[in-house]
């Protein structure tokens, strides 16, 4: 009897824990196969972005025009990171960050390319131009399907995590010691173009150097030498020098320009020449941004480029400038 009585206690009592229990919580959602090949895909892209952005930085610098590649910096790392905390960790937040991106962050890859690539078009040729017809017709619809599918795949999952934080409300986030280590050595495989592009890129600018230190030949009396080294490897000096000293350093038999069969000329008519500017380093040589009216004209070549000196009788200076030959 007293077995039975226990037993029959026991009984009531797992019958009301039971009745107490709360009501079992919803599944966590999760990720589908679609979204998974979605994120990946806009983590590759967005990585790209990030990628870019800093090799365009390095090519710019320090024009104002970084500032776009600063903000598409900012785009594909937001992008990359949200991507990762909406579907890795299920946090709202980052998809909705993932949602925005991922809308935009294939139009802002392909611009920045074409960015890319207007410093690398030969604008002397008469055809020279960043994109082919063919491109357009085909990189638009490209890039505004893959938008789109991306766009709705995240803003669906964003949707799906906001209704299950509604009753479950997400413990603070944190970031584990793995995830941070990830990162960075992620960061910095991003960083391997924009850091080789630095390690290559000829340009650069001084003032005042020494006779000695100029990139080419100058004459021993040469002063305030400057010079600017543009990224395809061409240079540009300028130098103060009475115009005796001048032609008689351009008489001498060891001078570079008879070494290479060069010669000399009064000038007959306004040339426009580049004298050196730190300003416009990032940028292609222009058409020039010093006017001489009246001095001489230098010329000699080489294998692969012209040399001209232009020396500008009225401030005493020369200004030699290479032109690559053209085929």
């Amino acid at each position: 009897m007293a077995i039975a009585s226990s037993q029959g206690y026991l009984g009531r009592m797992d019958l009301e824990h039971q009745n107490t229990q709360s009501p079992s919580e919803p599944d966590r959602p999760s990720p589908s196969v679609l979204l998974i090949v979605v994120s990946v895909v806009v983590v590759l892209v967005s990585a790209t972005t990030v990628s870019v952005a800093m090799v365009g930085i390095e090519l710019l610098w320090p024009d104002t025009l970084i500032f776009p590649m600063l903000l598409t910096l900012g785009i594909g790392l937001a992008t990359m990171v949200g991507q990762y905390l909406g579907t890795v960790r299920g946090r709202a937040g980052g998809a909705r960050y993932a949602t925005i991106g991922s809308l935009g962050c294939f139009a802002v890859l392909y611009v920045s390319l074409l960015v890319m690539r207007i410093y690398s078009v030969d604008w002397t040729q008469p055809n020279a131009s960043v994109t082919s017809p063919e491109e357009n017709w085909l990189a638009w619809p490209i890039i505004a399907i893959a938008s789109l599918t991306c766009g709705w795949c995240n803003g669906r999952w964003t949707w799906q995590l906001m209704k299950y934080a509604q009753e479950h409300p997400p413990r603070p986030l944190s970031i584990t010691l793995r995830e941070l280590i990830t990162f960075c050595a992620v960061l910095g495989l991003l960083m391997i173009p924009a850091s080789y592009r630095a390690s290559v890129n000829p340009s650069l600018y001084r003032a005042n150097v020494a006779v000695e230190d100029a990139p080419i030949p100058v004459p021993e009396s040469a002063e305030a030498i400057q010079y600017e080294r543009e990224r395809d490897g061409r240079t540009l000096v300028s130098y103060e020098i009475d115009e005796p000293s001048f032609r008689k350093w351009l008489a001498q038999s060891d001078s570079v320009v008879l070494q290479h069969g060069g010669f000399w000329e009064e000038i007959t008519s306004p040339l426009n020449v580049h004298r050196p500017d730190p300003s416009l380093i990032p940028l292609p040589i222009s058409d020039g941004n010093h006017h001489v009216t009246k001095g001489l004209a230098v010329y000699w070549k080489t294998d692969t480029l012209h040399h001209v000196i232009t020396y500008d009788r009225a401030t005493g200076t020369a200004f030699y400038q290479e032109r690559a030959i053209s085929d």
